[in-house]
């Protein structure tokens, strides 16, 4: 043993201690004859001295798929690890039977209104849970679609939420009201009255009595809690208002429109991780569609106005990141057919908003959206492009007016104004392609 650890890359020898003195007479006559080889030996007296020697053993402790290995290998495991078995996969067969799903899944989908009494189901239409308004609901009005009832995780726990922001034309008092209810039906908070009695600069009185227009989660910060943006329009007068709602049921600021509030859409425009909100709707004052974008903390005040009939009086002329007004489109007529932004869409580099108007919105497609053409906002909000108008604008133009829609009508579509703070200025759309390619429709 001794030649064969001389004679090997080892550098530590452990031996029994009563070989030591033979083993040190062996390994002085090897040392002699090369001097340059070093080999260090170990008497050991007992095996619990060579375990605690660190030179010796190296204790590693095993991770856990090893220690899952080790407790599977042993057979008196196997009857546990056979019975885990058979119910993964009866775990497996029974989730995907439709059936089994349809009560496992707890998102709200469908709400039933009897009576005083809303009934939240899945989608396969089995009952969640159950809430009992001290009112009789306009069951009709709350809707999914209609964005009256939002679903979806509020608090980050994984759960759905629901909230529900009433509309009720012949109980003024039930109005503009929000119900917040947790995956099981209980109210996260006490309902929430938004809308206010508010005065114009000429005097008008505008009394309390509002409707709720449309519901979306606020996109905030991973980990920091959700926010609602609600907006809401008067019953029958002109004044709408989009309001930030914080987790806790308290309304952290307000911003007031001479016009309802018809898209509401929260994005991260810049990937700074703050999130803007994106506003759209119709100016009672010019008739005219608008479009804002704000930072949380500039979603406060109201949207300018120069007719006293439409200011309020009391409040600031907001300042947002961004304010457009868009020019008449060929559709527009004075006192009616008002044009409006319909839809709001962050898709990629840029914006899309959709124009609409009423002359086309209840007399030609029947209670459906008709977006006449689309602007293109640039997500950095300095630049501007009207893209190209569908043919069936200019077919639709030729058979209400009797006359071709021109390129000098096209071209007054480019003139958009900004507000600076004080005022309108230019703020003028290019064109999506070279020239008009509707020369036929002409």
């Amino acid at each position: 043993k001794i030649h064969a650890a001389f004679f090997s890359p080892v550098d530590r020898l452990y031996l029994p201690a009563a070989n030591w003195s033979e083993a040190r007479q062996m390994y002085a006559q090897l040392e002699q004859r090369y001097p340059q080889r070093r080999l260090q030996l170990h008497p050991l007296e007992t095996l619990q001295q060579a375990l605690q020697d660190r030179n010796l053993v190296e204790w590693t402790r095993p991770g856990y798929i090893q220690r899952i290995n080790g407790l599977l290998r042993r057979k008196r495991n196997r009857p546990l690890l056979q019975i885990l078995t058979v119910l993964i996969l009866l775990a497996l067969v029974f989730a995907n039977q439709p059936s089994i799903m349809a009560w496992i899944d707890r998102t709200p989908a469908q709400f039933i209104f009897r009576g005083q009494q809303m009934v939240a189901r899945n989608e396969a239409g089995h009952t969640l849970w159950k809430y009992q308004f001290a009112f009789k609901p306009n069951g009709p009005a709350y809707t999914i679609k209609d964005g009256t009832i939002l679903v979806d995780d509020l608090d980050g726990d994984g759960k759905a939420e629901t909230v529900l922001g009433t509309n009720e034309p012949h109980q003024p008092e039930q109005s503009a009201v929000l119900y917040a209810f947790s995956a099981k039906g209980k109210l996260l908070w006490p309902p929430l009255r938004l809308g206010r009695s508010l005065q114009t600069q000429a005097g008008d009185s505008i009394t309390d009595f509002y409707h709720t227009n449309k519901i979306v989660l606020a996109p905030f910060k991973p980990g920091q809690p959700g926010a609602l943006l609600v907006a809401i329009a008067h019953g029958d007068s002109y004044p709408s208002c989009l309001a930030l709602v914080s987790s806790d049921g308290q309304v952290a600021s307000e911003f007031w429109n001479a016009g309802h509030i018809i898209e509401t859409v929260g994005a991260d425009l810049d990937q700074d991780g703050d999130p803007e909100f994106l506003v759209g709707g119709y100016d009672n004052e010019t008739d005219s569609a608008w479009m804002a974008v704000f930072h949380a903390n500039e979603l406060q005040g109201a949207a300018p106005r120069s007719n006293p009939h439409y200011i309020l009086a009391g409040m600031p002329t907001a300042r947002p990141s961004l304010l457009l007004r868009f020019p008449h489109s060929p559709f527009w007529q004075p006192g009616g057919h008002r044009d409006h932004v319909s839809l709001i869409e962050p898709v990629g580099n840029s914006i899309k908003i959709h124009i609409g108007n009423a002359a086309l919105l209840y007399g030609i497609m029947n209670n459906i959206k008709f977006v006449m053409y689309i602007y293109l906002l640039a997500n950095d909000l300095k630049s501007i492009t009207l893209h190209d108008p569908p043919d069936y604008l200019f077919a639709q133009y030729l058979t209400r007016f009797k006359e071709p829609l021109t390129s000098f009508d096209v071209q007054r579509l480019l003139q958009v104004e900004r507000w600076n703070g004080s005022e309108w200025v230019p703020f003028p759309a290019s064109y999506g392609t070279a020239a008009p390619s509707h020369e036929g429709n002409r």
